[in-house]
């Protein structure tokens, strides 16, 4: 049996609810979010997300300098509610057990550690497992392989550990929308792993929300973006690379050059 319940006021122990998003414009969730790391916030600061640097963290808490809304982006958000329309009777037919979704429009701020936030895409409550939290991701062909028996981008885990420490939850189902088809990962809730993640994203928040001083930036196209925007007069100086490094870079652009070709 499935069963989506609309609009409900979720409740969470761990938690304070501090806004109400379908009640608020965009530009004043923007300010409420950088009151907080967020679960993507949480995967740049701790060094796992490929597309998200901690730099960029830093630029919008700090500068108010947004991420730019990509292709994947824009199409995530129009499929979010579809997905979690037609995912409970995926999952109860496939998994043999009974499922309710609520939505969860809420912004969730952790009571125990004020610095870190949560949007959740749904509550989810299974026969087998209880009460637990639902995210949903959009993957392209492409990023099928990150996804392959079984497995979970690391992002991800990151990102849904964070909402564990927020929320208390104790489990998420991470659904993605894989190509035509739908798939899901159950992700039990990691204390160990919260505990390292948390003194992470205090360390940061402390170090440089608070005290402002900016990352290093790793190299990431969003570290690109932001330094323009930052410096946009600075004048470009090219340097040689010295022998040793330039012939890594060389073999970095050849392994590069093999993979896009595969």
């Amino acid at each position: 049996m499935a069963d989506v319940q609309a609009q409900p006021k979720v409740e969470l122990e761990a938690c304070e609810v501090v806004a109400e998003r379908g009640e608020i414009a965009h530009a004043e969730w923007l300010d409420i979010r950088r009151q907080f790391l967020g679960g993507s916030d949480a995967a740049a600061v701790c060094g796992v997300n490929d597309w998200k640097s901690s730099l960029s963290v830093w630029a919008s808490k700090v500068r108010g300098i947004e991420q730019e809304m990509t292709s994947d982006m824009k199409w995530g958000n129009i499929l979010e509610p579809i997905i979690r329309q037609e995912f409970p009777e995926e999952y109860a037919a496939e998994a043999e057990d009974t499922i309710e979704v609520e939505e969860a429009p809420q912004v969730f701020r952790s009571i125990a550690w004020p610095f870190m936030g949560a949007n959740l895409d749904g509550i989810v409550t299974t026969g087998k497992h209880g009460r637990g939290g639902l995210e949903i991701k959009t993957a392209n062909l492409y990023q099928t392989q990150y996804w392959k028996e079984g497995e979970l981008p690391r992002q991800y885990y990151c990102q849904v550990q964070h909402y564990m420490a927020v929320t208390g939850l104790s489990h998420f189902l991470v659904v993605v929308l894989l190509g035509k088809r739908l798939q899901w990962r159950f992700v039990p809730r990691n204390e160990e792993y919260i505990q390292r993640m948390v003194r992470i994203e205090q360390d940061f928040w402390r170090e440089y929300i608070e005290n402002g001083q900016m990352p290093i930036p790793k190299g990431l196209e969003s570290d690109r973006r932001v330094l323009l925007h930052l410096f946009p007069s600075a004048e470009v100086e090219e340097t040689d690379f010295p022998p040793a490094i330039a012939a890594m870079a060389e073999r970095y652009d050849d392994l590069r050059a093999q993979i896009k070709e595969f």
